[in-house]
């Protein structure tokens, strides 16, 4: 490890016992505590091998953020600075119980939401279709290798009795079935389908294999939820921002050749029809659940703000090119 220049305080408190905390949103006026994620050390040691859970950690921040990062340690307080040392954290260190660790961009700053760009402004600009729910099972299924983590960063698959008939385990990768609280593990459905068990495929039809990246989005979401430290509506709120659900448009009426009833059609037409307290699909008082925050934190990305830069100018590049061929 490396010692870095100081950096602010991220949070008040410090981690319960046997947990970490990992830093994704740096402290602001509007968010004073940041955004940070409280992880039971016995969950990163259910994943990861001993040598490979600093890299697990920094997998975690890849899953919510979006791009790839690495991690420093808060080492000691300034006494009346308000400020803490931060040390480099390489991938094989060891996690130290109670430890705060900040994740942060290639660019060496960490997420600092004050320039955060509103969810509602990139769907509303794009053709995205956007649905989300509010309800999350506490288990899924992750890819490996992945952009931070190989095969064998991760605990080693729990052999089956008997493997299905024309199926098999890929050969250049793996899909591990995890779960993300230990009272999943003593559930009933964890009979059937035991903690670190790899998925088998038909023979015949491996070039169809689950989309690594969403994987990744939704351990990310995951993760939030089960780990995340604040409400993520209060979050949002406390950031000035509302998640933007689009709002159905009504179905096309068409004529029928048999007589009805229109009271009930006028009445479904109503309950598709957006209410007054409905602005764009922005709902107040809507829960914001984890697929709205990673997408939050996705859509803000350095990689992703310049994205969306090029695409602008490219547009308004061929807009340009078009009003000069019909002057």
């Amino acid at each position: 490890m490396s010692q870095t220049s100081a950096s602010p305080r991220s949070v008040e408190g410090m981690p319960s016992p046997a947990h970490i905390w990992l830093v994704l949103i740096q402290p602001m006026e509007s968010l004073p505590q940041g955004y940070h994620l409280q992880i039971p050390l016995t969950m990163i040691e259910s994943f990861a091998v001993p040598r490979s859970r600093s890299k697990f950690l920094r997998f975690i921040g890849y899953c919510v953020v979006g791009v790839k990062g690495h991690l420093k340690r808060e080492l000691t307080q300034e006494q009346g600075a308000g400020t803490v040392r931060l040390l480099n954290v390489n991938d094989a260190d060891e996690l130290v119980d109670q430890g705060v660790y900040h994740f942060f961009t290639p660019s060496g700053e960490g997420i600092i939401a004050d320039s955060f760009v509103d969810l509602d402004v990139v769907v509303r600009k794009h053709t995205l279709s956007y649905t989300t729910t509010a309800t999350r099972d506490p288990h899924l299924e992750m890819q490996t290798p992945n952009p931070i983590l190989d095969m064998d960063d991760i605990s080693r698959r729990v052999e089956r009795g008997m493997v299905r008939y024309g199926t098999s385990y890929p050969t250049q990768c793996r899909y591990t079935f995890k779960y993300m609280t230990n009272e999943m593990e003593e559930d009933q459905f964890s009979v059937f389908y035991p903690d670190n068990i790899d998925a088998t495929f038909v023979q015949s039809n491996k070039d169809t294999l689950p989309s690594g990246p969403l994987l990744d989005y939704v351990f990310g979401a995951t993760a939030v939820v089960e780990w995340g430290c604040h409400d993520l509506t209060d979050t949002f709120n406390n950031l000035g921002y509302q998640p933007y659900h689009p709002t159905a448009a009504p179905h096309s009426f068409g004529l029928t050749t048999t007589r009805h009833d229109h009271s009930a059609t006028r009445q479904k037409r109503d309950m598709l029809t957006p209410q007054p307290e409905e602005e764009g699909g922005s709902v107040a008082g809507e829960e914001v659940d984890g697929l709205d925050f990673v997408m939050f934190l996705r859509i803000n990305t350095g990689a992703a703000k310049r994205r969306r830069e090029e695409e602008d100018s490219a547009l308004r590049s061929r807009i340009s090119a078009w009003a000069s061929d019909v002057e």
